[in-house]
């Protein structure tokens, strides 16, 4: 199974430019939890909910006057739509991130996230139990 198959298509993106709060806002009202920053159409970070937090809550920014761009986390580790499941998972283990940003010929095309992936192991867990009554029944 390959990455573009399991990722999400919809694409949540702000500037740089834009404010904590405004990205926040967005956040909110879209019910997601990380935001991909696109420079002049080109993916320059990504930034999370507990970016944010962090920001505001434990060093003190003020989200009103604190832009994106200095706090997302710049230039991250991207997947190949075509790269099968287990090397993105590689990258999130090395990497230890929980949201991967899928490129097609350097383009933004989706995101992978660890739901996406526990998603797709549920079903193929399901899959195998289904296999495995199928086979037990058939012994009898």
């Amino acid at each position: 199974m390959n990455v573009k198959e399991c990722m999400s298509k919809e694409l949540a993106t702000v500037k740089p430019t834009d404010t904590l709060t405004e990205t926040a806002k967005h956040m909110k009202q879209k019910s997601i939890g990380s935001v991909l920053v696109l420079e002049n159409g080109k993916l320059a970070g990504i930034l999370t909910d507990r970016d944010i937090a962090i920001a505001v809550a434990a060093e003190g920014k003020n989200a009103s006057s604190t832009f994106v761009q200095d706090v997302m986390r710049k230039n991250p580790k991207t997947v190949e739509a075509s790269a099968g499941i287990e090397d993105a998972l590689k990258i999130m283990e090395k990497e230890k991130i929980r949201r991967l940003p899928v490129v097609d010929q350097g383009k933004v095309v989706g995101i992978l996230s660890s739901s996406d992936l526990a998603s797709i192991l549920k079903q193929q867990i399901s899959q195998f139990i289904g296999l495995e009554e199928v086979y037990s029944h058939a012994g009898r």
